[in-house]
């Protein structure tokens, strides 16, 4: 891995493409709260209110969605894993998802629908810290394939998982 005092600068750029999105009839969305590309650049959108996730070209054609009935309406952040799966945080679920590329569930780490015991009440100052998950956020991957998920609305953690989601340590 390049060290990061070596890497070189980039000056990058970014223009609003309008209307590069073209959702199908019936579809809408608010709130996107993740974004993800995978290798062959489609780019895949988490929303909420109609919660799923929308697959597009990297023209933004639209080429599929998928989630429906899955979702709460407190989804909350998308990662693209090396391997091409797709990692949704829910948090009013208070678990991650772990998709194939074209919406087939795989795994679920954590118990749909159940906080883990944090003290938190609905206030900062009750946040005394538990194991997985009080409303968590949102997943990034090591190198090494490890998770880390940060748990940080109804718990104060960051938990580090295998790359089979085997909890580590918090």
């Amino acid at each position: 891995m390049p060290d990061p005092a070596e890497s070189p600068s980039y000056d990058l750029h970014y223009r609003v493409v309008e209307g590069w999105e073209r959702l199908p009839d019936g579809f809408t969305h608010l709130d996107c709260v993740g974004v993800g590309v995978g290798r062959s650049h489609e780019v895949f959108v988490l929303t909420r209110g109609q919660a799923r996730v929308i697959v597009y070209d990297r023209d933004g054609r639209f080429l599929s969605a998928w989630g429906e009935g899955i979702f709460t309406e407190r989804t909350h952040g998308l990662t693209v894993a090396p391997d091409e799966t797709v990692y949704c945080v829910d948090e009013g679920a208070h678990c991650i998802y772990r998709f194939s590329p074209d919406g087939e569930l795989l795994q679920t780490i954590g118990t749909p629908g159940m906080a883990a015991a944090t003290g938190y009440d609905g206030s900062l100052a009750s946040i005394v810290g538990g194991p997985p998950f009080n409303r968590p956020t949102n997943l990034a991957i090591a190198p090494s394939g490890e998770l880390y998920v940060t748990d940080g609305y109804g718990n104060c953690k960051v938990h580090r998982f295998s790359p089979a989601g085997e909890l580590i340590q918090s």
